[in-house]
């Protein structure tokens, strides 16, 4: 394997996330053909009822299983993400407390005027825009919250 190649990640969705969501939505949809079955040869609402109601469940319930898949997802998407964007170990001969000061540093913030994000200066969001550097107090001041990339 090349050493410059991206590892190869685990799939998205597992096994088990698309069981889960191929048994809520067969489910749901038994109950919502069961409900309009029931409702099909009921001619007064108050006999419809009960299968609207079941009917409803079955939607509800698979709606449930789509949403469900989705969060299982972007928790995956979230943890590869942090796993890519985790901080490079020190070089060699640069000890811990030389990279946490300077990761610490009061005046290695930057932001542009309006925005709604500090950013270390090394932060690619941050890079060759020539925004002026300014200590987090200063930032958090002017409203600003940490960049979700660099995180500051």
């Amino acid at each position: 394997m090349n050493s410059l190649s991206p590892p190869v990640a685990a799939p998205l969705w597992s096994v088990r996330a698309h069981l889960v969501h191929g048994v809520l939505t067969a489910l749901g949809a038994v109950l919502f053909l069961a409900g309009t079955a029931v409702v099909a040869n009921e001619k007064v609402y108050a006999d419809q009822e009960p299968g609207l109601a079941v009917a409803t469940v079955g939607v509800v319930l698979g709606g449930a299983a789509g949403l469900l898949l989705l969060v299982h997802g972007r928790r995956r998407v979230a943890v590869r993400r942090d796993q890519l964007l985790s901080p490079v170990p020190a070089a060699p001969g640069v000890t811990g407390a030389t990279a946490r000061t300077r990761s610490a540093d009061p005046a290695g913030f930057v932001a542009g005027e309006g925005l709604v994000h500090f950013h270390r200066r090394e932060c690619s969001m941050a890079q060759g825009r020539g925004w002026p550097v300014s200590d987090r107090a200063g930032h958090e001041r002017a409203g600003r919250r940490p960049c979700g990339v660099c995180r500051p």
